[in-house]
């Protein structure tokens, strides 16, 4: 990698905001990085519901220097 790591994540959320399921569009190049992600999306947790008319499907850019 260049030091520049990035992947597409999107997450889905349920009207309370917690996240039901989470798909990542690729890797970001490195496989420790793409684990730490899906650990982090595991164990995500919103302190409030999502504001009303919010969409539930969202798309995230993550990034990190190598």
């Amino acid at each position: 990698p260049d030091g520049n790591l990035k992947t597409l994540v999107q997450i889905v959320l349920d009207d309370g905001g917690r996240i039901v399921d989470y798909k990542l569009f690729g890797s970001s190049g490195d496989p420790e990085l793409d684990k730490a992600v899906e650990a982090a999306l595991q164990l995500a947790q919103v302190s409030e519901p999502p504001p009303k008319g919010m969409p539930r499907k969202i798309r995230l850019k993550i990034s990190a220097k190598g």
